[in-house]
């Protein structure tokens, strides 16, 4: 496993501190400024997740969303995060500064639980300024994809996440809570044996009570066999990979979190689907909101983000978005990441700044 990534001179990692200081900066000047009002302005509303729909529709455009879609914009360097939704959850909204906390650092630096340079979020580390929380903790359950010039798990590593392969066998163990309660992201990647009924319900439970969870599948073309251990977990959440194949380009999402600063555009931009599944919510089997965020050329949902009690899944019907050997050919894979990790990951802690990653041509 890697060790953490030094502290440098990423522009993108001063641009976040320092917007961190103009945000104080405004925010003070908005508590003494004297109150107005302005008859032509309505009421504020409490954000898009409010309005999220049971599935969306497809749109060629992430900025061109249909009629209440979730959409989530502004600038990279905000977190993507309601207050009002974190100050349910935590009592204290993410802008806000413990009056009587005493800071020991000028920037996050440590994994430690604490809120060390005072500024209301805790482990918000990003020392690189890559969108990627660095004390994430991420557990990825199955095989890596068949490509073998991809190491996955080391580029999650390069990131600053710990991160830990493990039920990689068709031996594997049981599934428990305690294994769980070691993440806070869970991707359950080639997975390689059918889970039971209690395993599954575990992983669901893990998901409702905060957690963060991908699935991904298209590993080969033994269907339906290859989508039976995958679908073994995800209809507890009610869910599941389709038997059949999709290959193309993905350019066809709604406007959401996940696909925050992709550009769409097929020539330079899109995400590589070949030999994906489908993604199905079951009929009857209603677990969390279900919101469809990305479609193929015939409108098949590809990819489905679900909320559940206070946790997220993520159901994305192909593999090759981890084969990072491959992605100067897929040039908005990192983006992507940057985009699933910041949505899955802890809603109370662990908070970064999500930037514009450069498409790479």
């Amino acid at each position: 496993m890697s060790s953490r990534k030094p502290i440098n001179s990423s522009p993108l990692f001063h641009q976040s501190f320092g917007t961190r200081w103009l945000s104080w900066l405004l925010l003070g000047a908005a508590l003494v400024a004297p109150a107005c009002s302005d008859d032509n302005v309505g009421p504020a509303t409490t954000g898009p997740m409010s309005t999220m729909p049971s599935l969306g529709s497809p749109t060629d455009s992430a900025s061109n969303a249909p009629p209440g879609a979730p959409v989530e914009y502004g600038d990279p360097d905000e977190v993507l995060i309601d207050d009002d939704e974190l100050g349910e959850q935590s009592g204290v909204p993410s802008s806000a500064a413990d009056p009587s906390c005493v800071a020991s650092a000028a920037v996050e630096t440590k994994c430690d639980g604490v809120d060390n340079d005072c500024d209301g979020k805790v482990d918000d580390v990003d020392v690189m300024g890559d969108g990627f929380c660095d004390c994430l903790r991420v557990g990825v359950f199955g095989r890596p994809g068949g490509l073998s010039s991809a190491d996955f798990n080391q580029w999650l590593e390069d990131q600053g996440t710990t991160t830990t392969r493990l039920h990689d066998t068709a031996l594997a163990p049981e599934l428990t809570l305690s294994v769980l309660q070691d993440f806070d992201i869970v991707v359950l990647d080639w997975v390689q044996r059918i889970y039971t009924d209690a395993e599954a319900a575990t992983l669901r439970d893990w998901v409702q009570d905060g957690g963060g969870m991908m699935a991904m599948n298209g590993y080969d073309d033994n269907l339906p066999d290859t989508v039976l251990p995958h679908n073994s977990l995800l209809q507890s959440i009610g869910v599941e990979f389709a038997a059949s194949s999709v290959d193309d380009y993905v350019t066809k999402f709604a406007g959401h979190p996940l696909t925050d600063n992709l550009t769409l555009d097929p020539k330079f931009g899109g995400i590589t689907f070949l030999g994906g599944r489908p993604v199905l919510p079951l009929s009857g089997m209603f677990a969390g909101r279900n919101t469809a965020i990305a479609w193929d050329k015939d409108d098949t949902v590809v990819g489905l983000a679900q909320e559940l009690g206070t946790g997220r899944a993520f159901v994305w019907g192909d593999e090759w978005v981890t084969f990072d050997s491959e992605w100067t050919k897929i040039p908005e894979i990192q983006q992507f990441w940057v985009n699933v990790f910041s949505w899955l990951g802890p809603r109370t802690s662990c908070i970064v700044p999500k930037p514009v990653i450069p498409v790479i041509r």
